[in-house]
Protein backbone atom coordinates (compact mmCIF):
# COMPACT_ATOMS: atom_id res chain seq x y z
CA UNK A 1 0.00 0.00 0.00
CA UNK A 2 2.99 2.32 -0.44
CA UNK A 3 1.29 3.79 -3.51
CA UNK A 4 -1.89 4.56 -1.60
CA UNK A 5 -0.02 6.28 1.26
CA UNK A 6 2.10 8.35 -1.16
CA UNK A 7 -0.80 9.54 -3.29
CA UNK A 8 -3.09 10.22 -0.37
CA UNK A 9 -0.44 12.40 1.23
CA UNK A 10 0.07 14.31 -2.02
CA UNK A 11 -3.66 14.78 -2.52
CA UNK A 12 -4.15 16.08 1.02
CA UNK A 13 -1.22 18.47 0.61
CA UNK A 14 -2.63 19.80 -2.63
CA UNK A 15 -6.11 20.26 -1.23
CA UNK A 16 -4.91 21.93 1.96
CA UNK A 17 -2.25 24.03 0.27
CA UNK A 18 -4.51 25.49 -2.39
CA UNK A 19 -7.29 26.28 0.08
CA UNK A 20 -9.90 25.66 -2.61
CA UNK A 21 -13.61 25.18 -2.03
CA UNK A 22 -15.03 21.66 -2.18
CA UNK A 23 -14.04 20.18 -5.53
CA UNK A 24 -16.42 18.63 -8.02
CA UNK A 25 -15.91 14.89 -8.26
CA UNK A 26 -16.53 12.28 -10.91
CA UNK A 27 -18.48 9.40 -9.43
CA UNK A 28 -16.78 6.03 -9.91
CA UNK A 29 -18.26 4.07 -12.80
CA UNK A 30 -17.98 0.79 -10.90
CA UNK A 31 -17.24 -0.30 -7.36
CA UNK A 32 -13.63 0.14 -6.31
CA UNK A 33 -12.50 2.40 -9.14
CA UNK A 34 -10.65 5.69 -8.80
CA UNK A 35 -12.35 9.05 -9.13
CA UNK A 36 -11.11 12.46 -10.20
CA UNK A 37 -11.72 15.94 -8.85
CA UNK A 38 -11.72 19.41 -10.36
CA UNK A 39 -10.04 22.07 -8.21
CA UNK A 40 -11.34 25.22 -9.90
CA UNK A 41 -9.71 28.68 -9.48
CA UNK A 42 -8.63 28.91 -13.12
CA UNK A 43 -6.94 32.30 -12.71
CA UNK A 44 -4.65 30.91 -9.99
CA UNK A 45 -3.65 28.01 -12.20
CA UNK A 46 -3.01 30.31 -15.16
CA UNK A 47 -0.54 32.23 -13.01
CA UNK A 48 1.13 29.04 -11.77
CA UNK A 49 1.41 27.72 -15.33
CA UNK A 50 2.96 30.96 -16.54
CA UNK A 51 5.38 30.86 -13.63
CA UNK A 52 6.49 27.33 -14.59
CA UNK A 53 7.23 28.31 -18.18
CA UNK A 54 9.02 31.49 -17.10
CA UNK A 55 11.14 29.70 -14.52
CA UNK A 56 12.08 26.88 -16.88
CA UNK A 57 13.18 29.46 -19.43
CA UNK A 58 15.19 31.67 -17.07
CA UNK A 59 16.63 29.15 -14.61
CA UNK A 60 17.00 25.83 -16.39
CA UNK A 61 19.60 24.60 -13.91
CA UNK A 62 17.29 25.24 -10.97
CA UNK A 63 14.33 23.68 -12.76
CA UNK A 64 16.29 20.52 -13.50
CA UNK A 65 17.55 20.30 -9.92
CA UNK A 66 13.94 20.32 -8.67
CA UNK A 67 12.71 17.52 -10.92
CA UNK A 68 15.88 15.53 -10.21
CA UNK A 69 14.55 14.94 -6.68
CA UNK A 70 12.15 12.17 -5.69
CA UNK A 71 8.57 13.48 -5.44
CA UNK A 72 7.36 14.07 -1.86
CA UNK A 73 10.88 13.55 -0.50
CA UNK A 74 12.97 15.55 1.95
CA UNK A 75 15.32 16.35 -0.94
CA UNK A 76 12.45 17.82 -2.95
CA UNK A 77 11.41 20.01 -0.02
CA UNK A 78 14.98 21.17 0.61
CA UNK A 79 15.52 21.99 -3.07
CA UNK A 80 12.23 23.84 -3.23
CA UNK A 81 13.17 25.99 -0.23
CA UNK A 82 16.60 26.69 -1.67
CA UNK A 83 15.19 27.76 -5.03
CA UNK A 84 12.13 29.69 -3.92
CA UNK A 85 12.71 30.66 -0.30
CA UNK A 86 13.29 34.29 -1.24
CA UNK A 87 10.67 34.60 -3.95
CA UNK A 88 11.23 34.69 -7.70
CA UNK A 89 11.01 37.37 -10.39
CA UNK A 90 8.88 35.08 -12.57
CA UNK A 91 6.02 35.56 -10.12
CA UNK A 92 5.77 39.31 -10.63
CA UNK A 93 2.89 40.73 -8.61
CA UNK A 94 0.42 38.01 -9.57
CA UNK A 95 0.72 35.34 -6.91
CA UNK A 96 3.15 34.12 -4.29
CA UNK A 97 4.19 30.53 -3.80
CA UNK A 98 3.26 30.48 -0.13
CA UNK A 99 0.46 28.02 0.47
CA UNK A 100 0.78 26.23 -2.89
CA UNK A 101 1.64 22.55 -2.56
CA UNK A 102 5.23 21.77 -3.57
CA UNK A 103 3.99 18.98 -5.84
CA UNK A 104 2.06 21.54 -7.89
CA UNK A 105 4.99 23.93 -8.21
CA UNK A 106 7.18 21.01 -9.24
CA UNK A 107 4.57 20.03 -11.82
CA UNK A 108 4.35 23.53 -13.26
CA UNK A 109 8.14 23.68 -13.57
CA UNK A 110 8.23 20.24 -15.21
CA UNK A 111 5.58 21.33 -17.69
CA UNK A 112 7.55 24.51 -18.30
CA UNK A 113 10.61 22.45 -19.21
CA UNK A 114 8.45 20.31 -21.48
CA UNK A 115 6.93 23.32 -23.22
CA UNK A 116 10.40 24.82 -23.63
CA UNK A 117 11.46 21.54 -25.28
CA UNK A 118 14.34 21.02 -22.87
CA UNK A 119 16.15 17.74 -23.52
CA UNK A 120 16.95 16.63 -19.97
CA UNK A 121 20.20 14.84 -19.04
CA UNK A 122 20.31 11.09 -19.58
CA UNK A 123 20.43 10.40 -15.85
CA UNK A 124 17.00 12.02 -15.43
CA UNK A 125 15.35 9.98 -18.16
CA UNK A 126 13.03 7.20 -17.00
CA UNK A 127 11.14 4.23 -18.38
CA UNK A 128 7.75 2.94 -17.31
CA UNK A 129 7.75 0.26 -14.61
CA UNK A 130 5.38 -2.72 -14.79
CA UNK A 131 2.03 -2.02 -13.14
CA UNK A 132 2.89 -4.37 -10.30
CA UNK A 133 5.91 -2.22 -9.45
CA UNK A 134 4.14 1.16 -9.48
CA UNK A 135 4.29 2.92 -6.10
CA UNK A 136 3.45 6.57 -6.85
CA UNK A 137 1.57 8.80 -9.24
CA UNK A 138 4.70 9.70 -11.20
CA UNK A 139 5.29 6.05 -12.04
CA UNK A 140 1.63 5.67 -13.02
CA UNK A 141 2.04 8.65 -15.38
CA UNK A 142 5.11 7.00 -16.93
CA UNK A 143 3.07 3.85 -17.44
CA UNK A 144 0.24 5.79 -19.10
CA UNK A 145 2.55 7.89 -21.26
CA UNK A 146 4.45 4.86 -22.52
CA UNK A 147 1.26 3.48 -24.06
CA UNK A 148 -0.53 6.73 -24.89
CA UNK A 149 2.12 9.33 -25.76
CA UNK A 150 -0.01 11.02 -28.43
CA UNK A 151 -2.96 11.45 -26.08
CA UNK A 152 -0.68 12.70 -23.32
CA UNK A 153 0.86 15.29 -25.60
CA UNK A 154 -2.55 16.38 -26.85
CA UNK A 155 -3.68 16.91 -23.25
CA UNK A 156 -0.82 19.33 -22.57
CA UNK A 157 -1.07 21.03 -25.95
CA UNK A 158 -4.82 21.70 -25.94
CA UNK A 159 -5.63 22.46 -22.30
CA UNK A 160 -4.43 24.75 -19.52
CA UNK A 161 -3.62 23.58 -16.01
CA UNK A 162 -6.59 23.79 -13.67
CA UNK A 163 -9.13 24.50 -16.40
CA UNK A 164 -12.50 22.86 -16.90
CA UNK A 165 -11.33 21.80 -20.36
CA UNK A 166 -8.44 19.95 -18.73
CA UNK A 167 -10.86 18.21 -16.38
CA UNK A 168 -13.09 17.15 -19.27
CA UNK A 169 -10.07 15.87 -21.22
CA UNK A 170 -8.99 13.88 -18.17
CA UNK A 171 -12.39 12.22 -18.01
CA UNK A 172 -11.86 11.03 -21.58
CA UNK A 173 -8.53 9.38 -20.79
CA UNK A 174 -9.36 8.24 -17.26
CA UNK A 175 -10.16 4.61 -18.07
CA UNK A 176 -6.75 4.15 -19.71
CA UNK A 177 -4.94 5.97 -16.92
CA UNK A 178 -6.62 3.86 -14.20
CA UNK A 179 -5.08 0.77 -15.80
CA UNK A 180 -1.75 2.04 -14.47
CA UNK A 181 -3.05 2.39 -10.91
CA UNK A 182 -2.49 -0.72 -8.77
CA UNK A 183 -5.76 -2.36 -7.79
CA UNK A 184 -5.16 -1.67 -4.11
CA UNK A 185 -5.14 2.10 -4.70
CA UNK A 186 -8.07 2.39 -7.08
CA UNK A 187 -10.44 3.60 -4.35
CA UNK A 188 -8.54 6.89 -4.05
CA UNK A 189 -9.57 10.22 -5.54
CA UNK A 190 -7.15 12.30 -7.64
CA UNK A 191 -7.45 15.85 -8.89
CA UNK A 192 -7.06 16.32 -12.63
CA UNK A 193 -4.30 18.93 -12.42
CA UNK A 194 -2.18 16.75 -10.18
CA UNK A 195 -2.36 13.98 -12.79
CA UNK A 196 -1.75 16.45 -15.64
CA UNK A 197 1.49 17.68 -14.09
CA UNK A 198 2.72 14.12 -13.54
CA UNK A 199 1.95 13.34 -17.19
CA UNK A 200 3.88 16.45 -18.29
CA UNK A 201 6.89 15.30 -16.28
CA UNK A 202 6.54 11.79 -17.70
CA UNK A 203 6.60 13.19 -21.25
CA UNK A 204 9.73 15.15 -20.36
CA UNK A 205 11.44 12.14 -18.79
CA UNK A 206 10.67 9.84 -21.73
CA UNK A 207 11.86 12.28 -24.38
CA UNK A 208 8.41 12.93 -25.87
CA UNK A 209 8.95 16.65 -26.43
CA UNK A 210 6.41 18.79 -28.29
CA UNK A 211 7.10 19.61 -31.94
CA UNK A 212 9.05 22.78 -32.59
CA UNK A 213 6.85 25.79 -33.17
CA UNK A 214 7.36 28.55 -35.73
CA UNK A 215 10.41 30.70 -35.14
Amino acid sequence: MAFARSILAAALAAAAGLATPAAAQIAPSRSGTSSMTYLGQDEVWDAIGEFGVCYAGTNRKGALSLIATEPNSDAETATYKKLFGKGNPCLGDVVGLHGIAISMIRGAVAEGLYRKRVAIPAELMQTAPPVGQIHNLGQAALCYTAAHADQAQALIATTHAGSRKEYDAMKALADDFWQCIPAGARHLSFDSTQIRFRIAEALLRTGHLPPAGPR
